[in-house]
């Protein structure tokens, strides 16, 4: 029994994990495996294991083996319950993303002023593929004006990534916070506004359950090391990091230039 239910545990996280469960088949398909490997075999097993212990007993007049039996159900029985509402959960629940989820409409927005597209609002699904069909159609893009309070963390390295890849420049007319200094700072040359402000803080999983394996630290991590590699100075990349996620740090424009943060105040 030990074994198959091993087996089954397994098949279990295989299917958290997989992106059937997040189809529309994938209901159907819990529920099949739910009734097959939860409700039928299990209590075929349970009711083959009490039966051998009965036997057991009336053999060797011992109770120990009953008692143990029974605490191994229970384990059992707990294990099944939590992998089954974790699957129930990612069933009926769209996975939500570090920072912000994914809103019913878009909540951004993007247009070209001369030779850069200005990108202004949330960083949300669908504003990395935009933003790159918009690349390519104009042909003379060297950059990108960001404008927004941030978003998801993801999206944020989307942009991120295209902007690396075309060697645009970006530059801060106001306000770029969260996600959206993931993207500002992988500018080829980074400039600001007089006005601009550059808004930091430690990240956040938008979700009021728990997202299984994700770890916050480790997506820091990731994004501190993409901003060490623009040339960041290190203890400015603690500061960021030590700010609590329900804050916002605004370091002041001589701040940023002394960290190598932006290359220069003005006009891009």
């Amino acid at each position: 029994m030990v074994l198959v239910r091993l087996l089954l545990y397994g098949c279990d996280y295989l299917l958290l994990y997989s992106a059937i469960i997040r189809t529309d088949a994938g209901i159907y398909i819990l529920a099949a495996q739910f009734l097959t490997a939860h409700i039928l075999l299990y209590v075929w097993q349970i009711v083959g294991l009490l039966r051998a212990c009965d036997r057991y007993q009336k053999d060797y007049g011992s109770a120990s083996v009953f008692w143990a039996v029974c605490f191994g159900i229970v384990v059992s029985f707990v294990f099944t319950a939590s992998t089954q509402f974790s699957l129930v959960q990612v069933a009926f629940k769209k996975p939500a993303g570090i920072a912000q989820s994914k809103p019913a409409a878009p909540a951004y927005q993007l247009r070209h002023e001369d030779t850069f597209i200005v990108i202004e609002g949330e960083f949300t699904h669908g504003l990395t593929r935009e933003l790159e069909s918009r690349y390519l159609a104009a042909k003379n893009v060297t950059g990108v004006i960001l404008e927004s309070h941030g978003g998801n963390t993801f999206v944020g390295r989307g942009v991120a990534h295209i902007i690396r890849k075309h060697g645009l420049d970006t530059h801060v007319v106001r306000d770029c916070f969260s996600a959206c200094v993931t993207a500002y700072i992988a500018g080829r040359t980074r400039t600001l506004g007089p006005a601009g402000r550059l808004g930091f803080h430690q990240y956040r999983i938008a979700s009021a359950r728990e997202i299984p394996f994700a770890d916050i630290k480790r997506e820091q991590e990731i994004d501190r090391a993409a901003f060490a590699a623009q040339g960041i100075d290190n203890a400015f990349l603690e500061r960021i990091f030590d700010t609590p996620r329900t804050e916002i740090w605004i370091p002041s424009a001589k701040e940023l230039l002394a960290a190598g943060a932006i290359h220069r105040i003005g006009a891009p």
